[in-house]
């Protein structure tokens, strides 16, 4: 009996990559999803976001742009540094092969309003984010936003500095 992990690798592999392999798949999370997807997130790129997501993960984009466009607020897109991404798990879900992943971003914790004001934060403020990902393959995604996945689950938490 096959466990959950090796039937996500094993339908990622027949319909998707025969290559796949979850070490080398976190190498090309690093370089060319996390890095991207985080550029267009602290954009608030809605256009793009809409089709590098799906469901529940562009739900997610859409709730926080949108409350950043009520509170007239744009956020700095100065990131600092990405942690190394930490695999979570492969798995089947409906017959569909998920990867979940995730990663902390260090980046400027700074708000400004269409004037340019500083409303939250400040520009010499660094906060660390979370961002967990569960992503799944989708080749048409490859030439439309620089990937060949889409992101079906995105969860995002600020953590709070110890000192």
């Amino acid at each position: 009996m096959e466990t959950e992990s090796g039937s996500g690798i094993t339908a990622i592999r027949q319909d998707f990559d025969p290559d796949f392999w979850p070490d080398d798949f976190m190498s090309v999370a690093e370089t060319d999803i996390i890095p991207i997807f985080i550029q267009k997130y602290l954009e608030g790129d809605m256009a793009w976001l809409k089709i590098a997501c799906a469901s529940e993960g562009e739900a997610v984009c859409f709730a926080s742009i949108q409350e950043r466009i009520a509170q007239d607020v744009h956020w700095d897109q100065t990131v600092l540094w990405i942690n190394e991404p930490i695999l979570d798990c492969v798995l089947l879900e409906n017959r569909h092969p998920l990867v979940r992943f995730s990663t902390t971003i260090q980046h400027v914790d700074c708000s400004r309003n269409s004037k340019g004001e500083v409303v939250d934060g400040g520009p010499t403020k660094v906060s660390n984010s979370l961002f967990i990902f569960t992503v799944t393959p989708y080749s048409k995604n490859e030439e439309r936003v620089g990937f060949p996945w889409q992101i079906c689950q995105l969860s995002t938490h600020r953590l709070q500095a110890l000192m």
